[in-house]
């Protein structure tokens, strides 16, 4: 039987094998439910330290989903 956890982030209740990264900013271990990936570094951050910001190319909205560190080099 698999034994049920508390995200300490988004507080949903997971079992263990859920628990699947690190934030690089917080340092909290995300669930797969509030775990992001920053689309220009690619690391793991929980859903309070990434921003998204829209971009136009080519006409349409595009959109990037950056940790705070690389929202501020952006």
């Amino acid at each position: 039987m698999n034994e049920l956890w508390q995200c300490r982030i988004c507080r949903s209740i997971v079992t263990r094998d859920q628990i699947d990264g690190v934030c690089k900013t917080c340092t909290n271990h995300t669930c797969n439910h509030c775990k992001r990936i920053c689309d220009k570094c690619q690391e793991i951050c929980c859903m309070f330290h990434i921003e998204s910001k829209i971009v136009m190319r080519n006409q349409q909205p595009f959109v990037h989903r950056l940790c705070w560190v690389c929202k501020e080099v952006w």
